[in-house]
């Protein structure tokens, strides 16, 4: 369970009081697409590729994951067929996505994940962002390379998460730049704007990246404990966690390509030293609360999974602005 896996103590126990975990697949995981012209508000509690906001939104928003296993001989020849999708993308301008590899987990499995708010707009996503015959190539190559690729897709659920302010997953937002800027700065020379124009589109396609690794906490409820499972998440493991001051913790309720009743749980992690800490559920309630609760937790889950993955900025492909 979520509780359990965050820190060093029950680590490797079975159950679903492991979460102590957005949807990776690379759940959790896909930038979220910006409202025109968010309040400060909305900017303060949207989550970059996770979640939308603190508050339940009025719409559900989605995630959609490609959980991708690559032959053990090939990972060179796809990751450098994913940077030349990664570079087709950028050229078209089509939405972005974000590419995690597995470090602890089934090695050699990529999750790619992106976010969308309505299947109507999930058939957009797959327009092809190279010529026909060039796509067709790229495909014909990337397929050799592939030993199973499964496309599931997850609703978020920011009620039963923890979504930190001006952040998602451990991306800051970008700083703004001051109003009173434009009027201290000089009037460039044609030959100064001319050399700085490569670096300020640099920063103006630059985007906030995640953490650089993410857990994921995966369970698998038991038959007829939904409703008494989210009421557990929500009364007893988000309060215990908030209390134990964990910075994030994004909630994916699998929909379609998983089996039925599955939960990912998404914690960034600001490095390995990380699972060397305490339980926070144990820093929280004391050990003996905590032990009651994580059993509580195992009664209502069929099956636990932990895994650990890296962000890769070098595959990944940042939302046009």
């Amino acid at each position: 369970m979520i509780v359990e896996r965050i820190g060093n103590r029950r680590v490797l126990g079975s159950s679903l009081t492991g979460l102590a975990i957005v949807l990776s697949s690379s759940v959790v995981l896909a930038q979220q697409q910006q409202p025109e012209q968010p309040s400060q508000e909305q900017e303060d509690v949207q989550v970059a590729a996770a979640a939308p906001g603190v508050q339940a939104a009025a719409e559900p928003m989605w995630n959609g994951v490609r959980m991708v296993r690559v032959k053990h001989d090939r990972i060179g020849d796809f990751e450098g067929l994913m940077k030349e999708l990664r570079d087709a993308m950028q050229e078209s301008g089509q939405p972005g996505f974000q590419v995690w590899s597995m470090e602890l987990g089934e090695i050699g499995t990529y999750h790619i994940v992106m976010q969308f708010d309505s299947f109507a707009s999930f058939g957009n996503m797959e327009s092809p962002p190279m010529e026909p015959t060039e796509w067709a190539n790229w495909l014909n190559r990337m397929g050799s390379t592939i030993d199973s690729h499964t496309v599931a897709v997850a609703q978020l659920r920011p009620d039963l998460s923890i979504l930190p302010a001006a952040a998602v997953l451990g991306q800051q937002q970008p700083q703004q730049p001051s109003q009173q800027q434009p009027q201290q700065q000089p009037q460039q020379q044609p030959q100064q704007q001319v050399q700085q124009q490569p670096q300020q589109q640099t920063q103006q396609q630059g985007q906030p990246q995640p953490d650089e690794l993410l857990m994921l906490i995966t369970d698998t409820v038991m038959a007829g404990k939904t409703p008494e499972y989210e009421r557990f998440i929500r009364e007893e493991i988000m309060p215990a966690l908030r209390r134990a001051n964990v910075s994030a913790v994004v909630a994916n309720e699998m929909m379609f390509g998983a089996e039925a009743r599955t939960w990912v749980f998404a914690v960034p992690l600001p490095g390995w030293q990380a699972l060397d800490q305490p339980s926070p559920l144990v820093d929280a309630l004391g050990a003996e609360a905590a032990q009651a609760v994580m059993q509580r937790g195992d009664a209502l889950v069929d099956s636990s999974r932990l895994e650990v993955l890296r962000y890769r900025a070098d595959l990944s492909v940042q939302p046009a602005l």
